[in-house]
């Protein structure tokens, strides 16, 4: 089976209002002009660099490149991509297990159940989460880049309302009705335990019912998720 995991849109335990701290500092510093340079072009995106680059914005630019390997198939994040502070404006009661904040962010029992099924494939990093007042969250996080990405999803033997086109992808409407009509490819993701469609920007996540059962077992707290089926 196949869970689908939603990215929040309004702010919560899954969703937890802040900002990263020296994260963009640390991008001005590393890229320099020859990097950035080198940066494009491993992307293949010169031509569309040339054009920024006259018009002065390239280092938002590049910005936003590094922002979109958090959720593309664009290669491991270096060091200086992943961001290791995250400051809250308010102390929440609680935070989930997993919450997202651009990538998602997991305590080390999901990172530790996730390498179990799947070890070395997707990339964590630890987090410190601020607190107002100069605290710290006392529980250890994790940044996590997810490392597999399939097209599995199958457009022509799901039902046609419950998802919509989407800048050339499908968005999958958020409703438990819905997602179970979302058909994936048993054959596609068999042996994948957590990863990202390639042609559908809703659901975020993508988790096997192994992984799911596993985190249940743990009464862990999670993003809104539901049941897809298999073809």
């Amino acid at each position: 089976m196949v869970w689908a995991v939603f990215k929040p849109v309004t702010l919560g335990m899954f969703f937890p209002a802040g900002d990263y701290v020296g994260f963009n500092e640390g991008l001005d510093a590393y890229f320099s002009a020859e990097r950035r340079e080198a940066e494009v072009k491993s992307l293949g995106m010169e031509d569309e660099f040339k054009e920024l680059q006259a018009m002065g914005i390239e280092n938002s630019f590049i910005k936003s490149l590094v922002i979109k390997k958090w959720e593309r198939n664009l290669g491991p994040l270096k060091d200086v991509e992943c961001p290791k502070v995250l400051k809250l404006t308010r102390t929440p009661p609680k935070l989930g297990a997993m919450f997202i904040f651009g990538f998602p962010i997991v305590s080390a029992t999901i990172k530790d159940a996730i390498e179990t099924l799947e070890p070395g494939v997707h990339q964590f990093w630890p987090m410190k989460i601020e607190l107002p007042r100069n605290k710290t969250w006392s529980e250890q996080y994790y940044g996590m880049r997810i490392g597999t990405f399939l097209d599995s999803f199958r457009p022509e033997q799901s039902r046609a309302q419950s998802f919509i086109p989407d800048v050339g992808d499908f968005r999958a409407i958020e409703s438990s009705d819905h997602v179970k009509e979302l058909a994936f490819s048993k054959e596609a993701f068999a042996g994948k335990h957590v990863w990202r469609e390639v042609k559908l920007t809703k659901p975020q996540i993508c988790m096997s019912d192994a992984l799911m059962a596993a985190l249940a077992e743990q009464n862990l707290s999670l993003p809104t998720h539901f049941l897809a089926k298999e073809v």
